[in-house]
């Protein structure tokens, strides 16, 4: 893998977990502020389901082209 494309891929991958994550913190302290509802728990789920599979994803794709 040329370095471009390595810096490309690394950019992507730190700039969407940074996104999910924020999406998380964000729906997390949403419900400390509110009432919470079935609804409310079921988008931090879901939230925090993304959030674990791009880390899994993105794991297994620096192990596949092996980089770090």
């Amino acid at each position: 893998m040329k370095i471009t494309e390595t810096e490309l891929l690394y950019s992507y991958l730190i700039a969407e977990e940074r996104r999910l994550s924020m999406d998380v913190t964000e729906l997390t302290q949403s419900l400390r502020y509110r009432k919470i509802d079935t609804v409310d728990c079921i988008e931090l789920m879901l939230a925090q389901e993304r959030f674990d599979a791009f880390r899994h994803f993105s794991k297994d794709i620096r192990n596949l082209l092996k980089v770090r």
